[in-house]
């Protein structure tokens, strides 16, 4: 029976199917590889920040395709604009955000989310820098000025409802860059730093190409298993005892 595999056509088809096997296999490697370096790469962009003035201006409306991005912007903290965001969450405990506005070399304003405080008394420990400071920070857009509280809220002195322009319109009066920079570094450091707030990439941080990658690792797989498949359908096809008459 298993001379009947080993004539000429049939080693032939055996070389064909193993060959087909493994070049499809390897093939899936290579594009999950693919996958795994477009992901990296994708990464290591997000590790990069640009200058806050290379994506919008203090007159300009916030595109919503840089929301989310790392930006870096040089200025000067300004004393009389330094706010509390109440009711902010973090790690299951309700807050406030320190809103500080930051004074950029051409006069406007960028407002920067500083930290995170317990307590209206604990933000006197942090005192936002009085010497020029470089800001890295995610960018995002503007939360509702009203900050989901009831009409007619009053809040106490120094406290907004939300970090936003639109929010402080009635208190600073000099542009600002729409939406709002989270901090997440700055340059020199500050030497009592409050808890940072989160800011997760926005959008799907897993870029699309990525699926597309696996899927083809997928198709290069199945047709690999399809390719061994069929010859054990030859094969056994080959094997099977002929009908008898009238079967």
């Amino acid at each position: 029976m298993v001379r009947r595999l080993l004539t000429p056509r049939w080693l032939a088809t055996h070389v064909l199917a193993v060959a087909l096997v493994v070049a499809c296999v390897a093939l899936g490697q290579w594009q999950l590889g693919r996958a795994s370096a477009f992901n990296r790469s994708a990464a290591d962009g997000e590790q990069s920040a640009v200058p806050l003035q290379s994506l919008t201006s203090a007159t300009g409306t916030l595109d919503g395709s840089v929301v989310g991005r790392l930006v870096m912007v040089a200025g000067i903290y300004d004393p009389s604009h330094e706010y509390l965001v109440p009711d902010k969450a973090l790690h299951g405990r309700t807050g406030l955000w320190m809103l500080s506005v930051l004074r950029v070399p051409a006069g406007a304003g960028v407002l920067v989310v500083r930290g995170w405080v317990a307590t209206v008394a604990a933000a006197i420990a942090y005192p936002a820098p009085t010497s020029p400071v470089v800001v890295t920070g995610r960018l995002m857009s503007a939360e509702d000025p009203s900050g989901g509280l009831p009409p007619g809220t009053v809040l106490p002195p120094g406290q907004v409802p939300a970090a936003s322009p639109v929010a402080l319109l009635s208190q600073v009066h000099f542009p600002l860059f729409d939406g709002y920079v989270v901090l997440r570094s700055q340059q020199p450091p500050d030497t009592a730093t409050a808890s940072l707030v989160p800011s997760p990439r926005t959008g799907n941080a897993v870029p699309g190409f990525y699926f597309q990658h696996l899927a083809y690792v997928a198709l290069w797989w199945l047709f690999a298993a399809f390719v061994a498949f069929f010859w054990f359908r030859l094969v056994r096809d080959h094997l099977a005892p002929a009908a008898e008459p009238g079967d």
